[in-house]
């Protein structure tokens, strides 16, 4: 199983290229914390806990309204990683989180995800000779 760093920082430009940075801190086995910081200053943390063990985490981006976008991948009993996308408000609230049914784990990519300007959740999925491309939305 693929094990990140404890802490990693991300940072991200909006359409203005007004550029934020997060750090996406695994805390334990289940408990992601993910801040934005400013400067030398963390403006806010927002944090989300799992049953399971959290196998990594990657920063996927920001949608139109400044909602934040991280993907979870959560070790499942025996074999299998469970493949999500998490989503904090603009200021650090836990809103949602998605976890996908299907997620072709033959090899680690660190982008299966991607946000759409909407708040759309595209997912990859690898196969032999073609891509599926999966379109998600929270409501």
């Amino acid at each position: 199983m693929w094990l990140p760093e404890k802490e990693r920082f991300y940072s991200f430009q909006d359409e203005k290229f007004l550029e934020r940075r997060y750090r996406l801190d695994i805390k334990g086995e289940k408990v992601l914390d993910v801040s934005r910081i400013e400067g030398n200053s963390v403006v806010w943390t927002g944090r989300y806990g799992s049953e399971k063990t959290i196998a990594g985490a990657e920063f996927v981006g920001e949608d139109g309204l400044g909602n934040v976008w991280v993907q979870v991948e959560e070790a499942l009993p025996g074999k299998g990683v469970r493949l999500g996308v998490v989503r904090f408000s603009k200021e650090g609230n836990l809103l949602d989180f998605l976890f996908f049914p299907e997620n072709d784990y033959c090899w680690r990519s660190p982008r299966l995800l991607n946000i759409g300007w909407d708040g759309a959740v595209y997912q990859v999925i690898p196969a032999e000779k073609f891509l599926k491309v999966r379109v998600w939305a929270l409501m």
